[in-house]
């Protein structure tokens, strides 16, 4: 297992996402979608890992190699959304579409809600860690859906 996959087990980042509410928009299928360590590990750039081992403890650099991540993380979401669409019946697809949305207002606040009161020198790692899961998370559950 990588250093941030250690990390992010390790810190708990991972509860913060999989316990999230379900929303009048969101499927109950997904709010209680739980994907495993695998699946979510298979989502993040081959870089990614590299990056942020050679980061070392360095807390401004592993930032910036989530950040850089945060965009490849958006883009595969948005590309699993994407390819799921047209495979769905109209009504499932107009549901998603729904859900899609919602999920794309809230799914940062979430994590920003979660952490914003820390009194913690890695706020924002943190934060962009939590994102970072929370992408994977929706990208793992759209290549899910028939």
């Amino acid at each position: 297992m990588s250093k941030l996959k250690n990390f992010i087990v390790a810190t708990g980042v991972m509860t913060c996402l999989f316990a999230a509410p379900a929303s009048a928009q969101m499927s109950s299928v997904y709010a209680t979608f739980t994907p495993s360590q695998e699946q979510i590990d298979a989502t993040f750039s081959a870089t990614f890992n590299d990056c942020f081992a050679l980061a070392g403890i360095n807390s401004s650099g592993k930032n910036e190699c989530m950040r850089q991540e945060q965009f490849l993380a958006s883009a595969r979401v948005e590309e699993s959304y994407r390819a799921v669409l047209p495979r769905l019946p109209a009504e499932q697809a107009r549901v998603l579409r729904i859900e899609q949305q919602s999920w794309r207002r809230r799914y940062q606040r979430i994590c920003i809600s979660k952490y914003e009161y820390k009194n913690t020198f890695d706020q924002i790692g943190l934060i962009r860690r939590c994102i970072l899961q929370e992408a994977a998370r929706r990208t793992v559950w759209l290549t899910t859906r028939s």
